[in-house]
């Protein structure tokens, strides 16, 4: 084709375009791929934090103003609430894990299992609840180790 020159392919991979140069001296090259650990746009975690900690807010008023529980009671809710909001502070940094949407979904629902049962257990004094619990933990601690991957 003339008047445009073609420049070496064998730098550039198949999905992305060789450089060319166009007579006119202007130099048009292939953009460069996304990084590899480009941060994910998690809109729907960031949404899901900001509705865990508005309950979180909300709950723990209710504990604190509201629920006379007794000692034992005062203890597992406040743990349930600290936990709770703990945790809703890091669903905010999904996006800087590589897989976003697994460590989202784990702390996501870690923070239900876990903290849910303890508020369940407050409000309703039924032991069953409280059964789950350590699955709730479990699913916390498999968030935090997505993490590493």
């Amino acid at each position: 084709m003339p008047g445009v020159s073609v420049g070496d392919y064998s730098k550039f991979r198949s999905d992305q375009a060789a450089a060319v140069r166009i007579d006119t001296g202007v130099m048009l090259t292939p953009t460069p791929p996304p990084p590899k650990y480009a941060l994910y746009p998690p809109t729907v975690f960031i949404r899901i934090a900001a509705f865990l900690g508005a309950a979180a807010v909300t709950l723990g008023a209710y504990g604190a103003h509201v629920l006379k529980p007794t000692a034992e009671m005062a203890t597992m809710f406040h743990t349930a609430n600290l936990y709770h909001f703990l945790h809703t502070l890091v669903l905010f940094t999904v996006a800087f894990a590589r897989y976003p949407k697994i460590t989202g979904s784990f702390l996501t629902l870690g923070i239900i299992v876990f903290s849910g049962t303890c508020y369940l257990y407050v409000f309703t004094r039924n032991p069953q609840w409280i059964q789950a619990t350590p699955y709730g933990g479990m699913l916390l601690v498999v968030g935090w180790t997505t993490f590493l991957l």
